[in-house]
């Protein structure tokens, strides 16, 4: 029996250091909290996808919601053309407005090599430069996006979590079926068992984030940019948040809240969607580290890593390499090519 304590006392102290780290990656969000960045104004414009716009979708998914942004506002604005087959065009004469259409542009000329690339090409090499990195890196700096060497914690203590919540039960259903659970001893060890796959449970859904989870200043930058929506479109649905006709501001914001499904353009939507790889939805964020280092919910691409740099803080991703994923392949050759180690792949 005291080895049987043993163990249920190292079941409570790996629950409890998850917890304890769960708490204080929050908490060093909140710290690091220094501007009361305000709701993101809706107000009708025209133009490039603004940097308010383009970091709520970094916060919703990743540098894929990112170059999705950027492409949408590109497409309404017709210096991005897309085929019904899913090539990419730019029309001569054509030029970048922002870091990222510049980021767009270049990642067009790597991936075409003399021919219009696909828009799943383009969006692949798009989200690994050093452009779109740096909004995350600026986020993660201001307490609105954890790192990249968080989410990978997330996800690993998420896992040991998952095991810590079912293995006491098979255990506790053994030692009733061994011992009388009539006496005191027994009965209390039962007990110590059952809560001890309860605090797993709880830390697990209440405490450690989820590897795509927003950090309490996003959540509140969300809330209140979903109610100036609400407030300024009468005609808002909940799956739009607002989104207007066509791809005004509101409906780029609404594309970087909650992903290609609110863009009224069947066509673009359903390029976008295909490109992300058959969906882009919020919930989505929670599988960008799937296969890899690589989410609610991202970006839509499971499997896709939100840097190339390394595996450390957002401050290190700039340090050179490819990271696993659809963003730059498993090695550093389908998706990234000639590019690795270069200014698309961690290079300056």
């Amino acid at each position: 029996m005291s080895n049987a304590y043993l163990w249920m006392a190292a079941f409570w102290l790996v629950t409890a250091a998850w917890a304890a780290y769960g708490t204080a990656a929050r908490l060093k969000a909140v710290r690091a909290q220094a501007d009361k960045t305000g709701p993101v104004p809706l107000e009708k414009a025209t133009g490039p996808a603004p940097r308010h716009v383009l970091e709520l979708a970094w916060m919703h998914g990743g540098p894929g919601r990112v170059v999705d942004t950027a492409v949408a506002a590109m497409h309404r604005d017709g210096t991005l053309r897309i085929t019904r087959e899913g090539k990419v065009h730019l029309p001569r004469g054509s030029r970048g407005r922002t870091e990222v259409e510049n980021a767009v542009r270049r990642a067009h000329a790597e991936a075409g090599r003399g021919a219009s690339p696909s828009l799943a090409a383009l969006r692949a090499r798009a989200m690994v430069r050093r452009e779109v990195r740096a909004i995350g890196d600026n986020l993660a700096g201001r307490g609105l996006s954890y790192t990249r060497g968080q989410r990978e914690r997330f996800r690993f203590g998420q896992r040991v979590l998952w095991l810590l919540r079912w293995l006491p039960l098979p255990w506790l259903v053994l030692f009733a079926v061994d011992h009388s659970l009539l006496k005191p001893g027994n009965l209390l060890f039962a007990v110590l068992l059952a809560l001890s796959a309860y605090a797993a449970h709880h830390v697990r859904t209440r405490v450690l984030p989820t590897p795509g989870a927003l950090t309490p200043g996003a959540r509140e930058l969300e809330r209140r940019t979903r109610q100036g929506a609400a407030s300024t479109t009468p005609t808002a649905t909940p799956a739009a948040t607002g989104v207007a006709v066509g791809l005004g501001l509101s409906a780029l914001v609404a594309l970087a809240l909650d992903g290609a499904a609110t863009v009224a353009d069947e066509e673009l939507r359903e390029q976008l969607a295909t490109a992300a790889g058959g969906g882009d939805t919020g919930s989505a964020l929670a599988d960008f580290l799937t296969g890899g280092w690589g989410g609610g919910g991202s970006s839509g691409t499971s499997g896709t890593s939100w840097s190339c740099g390394s595996s450390g803080d957002s401050s290190s991703s700039d340090s050179g390499g490819c990271s696993s994923g659809s963003g730059c392949g498993s090695s550093c050759g389908s998706s990234c090519g000639s590019s690795c180690g270069g200014s698309s792949c961690g290079g300056a």
